[in-house]
Formats: C-alpha cells, structure tokens, sequence
C-alpha cells in the first residue's frame, strides 16, 4: 500500500438523515473501486478525527444477520462521531473479508458450527483475509485529514494505514457498552489470537468486574399494606445489584465493568440507556427469550424491606458470555470482581461453580455478596460449599441468612460470640463482612481468617437507620465500595496472605 496513487474522483454528495443524526454524504472512485463516506464536521487539516473503515457486511446490513456485529458497529460509530461532532466513516465494497459474497454465504452453516470467522473461509478455499485499504487511504488524503483515530481492533488494519502513510491511533471500541453473545465469537477469536486488541484494556483506576442482576427497580418507601395487595407502581428505575454496585464503586474510586443480559423491551432500553449516561464500561446481551428483570422494593414503617422478585427475567449468568466478557475487558491480579449469589438459588451448585472456574482463572479477587436472603431454602450448605471451594476472598451477608445457610440457628437477632465462632470457622474466605441490626445492615464487623486465628478487624455503625428510606436502595452496595476501598484498593494491603482460605 505504499505505492498507492492518489487518482481519486468525488461523484457525488449530499447530506443524509440517519437514526443518529445528520452526516454528509460522498461517494468516491479511483478507476478501479467505488467507495462512500458519511461526515460530520470539519475534517480538512484536522488531526485525531474518529473515523471508522468498515467493509461491506450483506447479511448483518441487509438482512439483518446475528451471525456478525457489523450492524452494531456501525450503528455504535455513528453515535460516538455524533457525540463527538466530527468524524469520518469509509464504507468499502469487500463482502466477505474480500472474497465475496458467495464466499461469505459459503461460510454461514461453519460458523453456526462455532468455526472461527478467518478459519471458516480458509476451509472453504478462500484467504482468510482478502480485505485492501488502498482507496480508505486516497480518501483519507485527498480529504486533507493529518491523522485518525480509527475505530477498530483490527492489528493488521492498523498497520496496513500506518505503512500507507496515514497517522492512526486505534481506538478499539466505540462506546461504553458493547453487546455480546454468539453474535461477537469471531471477536472474541481474534483478540484470543492475538490479531486484535480488547476493547477494554485495564486503565489507571483499579477495576472491579460486577456480576449481578440487572433490573428494574419500583422503591416503595413507607408503605403499611401487605406487599401483595400492592395495586400500583411507581415509575420504574433503572437498578439491580449490577447497576447500583457499579455505580458505587465508581463513586469509591474504582473502574466498574458491569456483566449481565437484558430483555429486548422498554425496560432493558431503560437499562442501557442508563449505562450509557453513566458512562459505565458494559458487556450486555440483549434476548428476546425473557424480559428484562424486575424487582419491587417495599419500606414498612419498622424499618423493615421486602423485596419481591420476578421469577422470568434474562438474567441468566451466562458462562460463555462471562469467558467474552473477560476477554474483552481483561483483569489484573490486583483487580476484583464482585459476584451476587443469585446464581446459587437459580440453577444448580455447577453453574456458580463453573462462574467461579472462569473469574478464578484472572487471579483477580472475588468478593461474594450472599443473597438472596431466603438462600437456605433453595441449597444446603454444602451446596454451596460444594459451588464456591473457598475461591472467595470475601464473604459479605447479613447476620440471620449466613446463620440460616449454616444450618445454625441464631441465639438472637444480634450475634454473640459463640455465633460469630460459628460463622468465622463456617466459612472459608479470608474476610467475612457480616451485618446485623436495624435493617440487618445498621452494624457491620470485618473477620479476617489469619494464620494465627479469627481477627476482628472492625464494628461499625452504617449509618443506615439515619439514612432517608429513598436513599437506601443500594445501601448495602455502598458499604461493599467502601470495604473494597479500605482493604483492597490500589496500594492496600490487609494481610500479607491475600488468598482465600481453601
């Protein structure tokens, strides 16, 4: 691509109204391809302007395909050069990596099979990448633009420009919250391979990978009537441990990757919509198979909550969206992941156990938040030892459901010493956070397993009987934040042996 000439012919241009706004439209050829451009802005003599060179992509454009995330690329390209009020797209005539498009339909039944994209043509006789970039770069030169920054993972991409001529810094995703599932594997394959980088590098911040539902939250405070003889809603939030954690370990500090599935209805639009103004980096499937979930928070007047879920909804922890997931936003050893125990009650002791096979394989620590509180009626407790093996770093639950899953019943509404005995030697972890009170959540104690014994590290007040009710939902969220921070955060170091007790 050195040797490119310049020979280049504007044929038309016009400005073109999309779902996302307006752009400038142009259609260009070189004498031997055609190529189109969508703009915005001021692009002559502009360095670092977005741009994103994008082949053509029949089945997912046209048809709209779930074989591949063309259609979710460019859609995401285009919002992000709106936002940004510049950019440059260069939509290139090469179906098929190249090939075509009788290549590409060739390789549709392999890659249902689970055969990697590139592999799937070269066993159909074809290159595995047949793609040029030699009339991008005509485009990108007449237009006087001095250096992009190109919208793609794609390593050779990169370098094909660079050896052109053309200043390129990757940018590798276009947005905070990427859609995952069977549609992204050939993602997923190239940043394996190493051909690709991950969307989502670690940063500066310390990360914190959430797993944990995401729903929709109706927050009845002060309400005196039985939960089921509730006739109205109030207008729905956008909510669920997913969401709240995230947002409190944001505020804490740390860089939240949130992890989940959501319906394809107005509720999951909600959600997104949410994440996407939170600015919270997010690996989301979107089904049509459930609705996204729901969860009905009631305040009585004791202080007292209830919380009543729906039984259908996506969150469904999916084990292959979680081994994406990681792949595209690693972690470090020094990171942590936040898991809820729903996964526990919902399906049995080999799914968390396989969650669990996954976030142990980055080294990273986990903290687990045993809920929901009703747990010891769905497994024993050797259920869910049988799940966990001490893979946890930190256990967090209130009082009454870790004696309940123990199998022990509670002296009192307050533990004693022979209850906190119990529960230290129960559980295999190296922190157990335990909270009691009004609430069970008004006291909070920090255990710390060490090679000389149970240590009380802390009991504290929460505050949360002197907190409006409103302000209560995600206060438990709040309080984990803040014991991330004052254990785990960058620089902290508890105990010199940061291993779960096994």
């Amino acid at each position: 691509m050195s040797d490119v000439q310049t020979v280049l012919a504007k044929l038309a241009e016009g400005m073109l109204d999309t779902d996302y706004g307006q752009f400038r439209m142009g259609v260009f050829h070189d004498g031997s391809e055609q190529a189109v451009t969508i703009g915005l802005g001021t692009l002559t003599g502009q360095e670092d302007v977005l741009c994103r060179i994008h082949s053509e992509c029949i089945c997912s454009h046209v048809f709209f395909g779930r074989s591949c995330d063309c259609r979710q690329q460019m859609q995401d390209s285009q919002r992000l050069i709106q936002a940004e009020g510049r950019g440059l797209i260069i939509f290139l005539h090469q179906e098929g990596r190249g090939n075509g498009a009788a290549a590409h339909v060739a390789t549709l039944d392999l890659k249902r099979t689970g055969v990697e994209q590139g592999e799937a043509y070269r066993l159909r006789g074809f290159p595995q990448d047949n793609r040029g970039y030699s009339i991008a770069v005509k485009i990108i030169k007449h237009l006087g633009i001095k250096s992009i920054r190109l919208i793609s993972s794609n390593k050779g991409k990169v370098e094909l420009l660079r050896t052109a001529g053309i200043k390129v810094t990757p940018v590798v995703h276009s947005g905070c919250v990427m859609e995952i599932g069977p549609r992204i594997r050939n993602v997923v394959s190239e940043i394996k391979a190493k051909r690709a980088d991950p969307p989502f590098p670690p940063g500066e911040r310390q990360r914190v990978f959430v797993i944990g539902d995401l729903n929709i939250d109706y927050v009845l405070p002060d309400h005196e009537v039985p939960a089921n003889q509730i006739a109205e809603r109030p207008e729905p939030r956008a909510g669920g441990t997913g969401l709240n954690a995230a947002r409190e370990f944001y505020q804490a500090g740390f860089d939240p990757v949130v992890f989940g599935k959501i319906g394809n209805d107005r509720a999951g639009q909600l959600l997104r919509s949410a994440l996407e103004s939170d600015k919270l980096t997010s690996l989301i499937e979107t089904t049509d198979d459930k609705p996204t979930g729901s969860c009905t928070l009631v305040f009585f007047g004791a202080d007292q909550r209830l919380m009543i879920q729906e039984t259908a909804n996506a969150n469904d922890y999916d084990p292959d969206n979680l081994e994406q997931a990681i792949c595209l936003a690693p972690l470090r050893p020094s990171d942590l992941i936040f898991l809820v125990g729903h996964p526990l009650v919902r399906f049995d002791p080999k799914h968390t156990r396989r969650l669990l096979d996954i976030v142990s394989g980055t080294r990273a620590r986990i903290l687990l938040d045993v809920v929901p509180h009703n747990i010891d009626e769905k497994i024993r407790f050797a259920d869910f030892e049988d799940a966990v093996q001490g893979r946890a770093h930190v256990i967090i639950g209130e009082f009454n459901t870790l004696m309940r899953l123990v199998g022990v019943p509670a002296t009192g509404t307050e533990p004693v010493a022979e209850d906190l005995g119990r529960l230290v030697q129960g559980f295999r972890c190296q922190f157990l956070v335990i909270r009691y009170g009004t609430g069970n959540i008004q006291v909070e104690e920090v255990w710390e397993q060490r090679a000389t014994g149970p240590h009380r590290h802390q009991q504290r007040d929460t505050g949360y009987s002197q907190t409006p009710k409103p302000a209560r939902r995600g206060f438990g969220d709040r309080l984990t934040a803040q014991f991330a921070l004052n254990y785990f955060g960058a620089g902290k170091n508890a105990s010199t042996d940061r291993r779960p007790r096994r």
